[in-house]
């Protein structure tokens, strides 16, 4: 299942030469998760209650442009069928005016709050999300993080 969300431009989003900010998408893709939880009515705030919750462990995002404070924004989200019962990998993509510019994959766990360990992601999980066999960015695993300078990055 695809869930499309249609971005809701805030000028604090965007950098002085009009280009989105980094969080900024970051922060239009958690909306769009958050609205494909709310689809298929996976109560998060019940599965805390429960002792679960689901935690990002890995994330990779590949830029080919940063979208602009005048462009139309649409992120895009689905999750890719379960490969091993520990993880789920969601998929973004972020749209502007009619062009993919950012893709990124997650890899989230289910954790039990008690003992900290990861649970098996059960089969109710692909009846409820729906799994598409798409990838946003071609690869079996998220590479490794690693350190970068501390400029590397900037909020400018």
């Amino acid at each position: 299942m695809f869930v499309d969300y249609q971005y809701q431009r805030r000028y604090e989003d965007f950098r002085k030469d009009e280009k989105m900010r980094l969080g900024a998408i970051l922060k239009a893709f958690e909306a769009n998760g958050c609205c494909h939880t709310d689809k298929v009515g996976d109560d998060l705030l019940n599965d805390t209650k429960e002792g679960k919750a689901w935690i990002m462990t890995d994330w990779f995002v590949e830029i080919d442009q940063l979208p602009t404070v005048y462009q139309k924004i649409e992120s895009r989200t689905w999750v890719e069928p379960i490969k091993q019962i520990l993880f789920s990998n969601r998929d973004f993509e972020l749209i502007a005016d009619g062009k993919v510019c950012v893709r990124c994959v997650g890899r989230y766990v289910i954790v039990d709050l008690a003992t900290g360990r990861p649970q098996k992601i059960g089969p109710e999980f692909a009846d409820q999300y729906k799994p598409e066999d798409k990838q946003s960015i071609a690869m079996d695993k998220p590479p490794r993080l690693v350190s970068v300078a501390p400029d590397a990055f900037t909020n400018e």
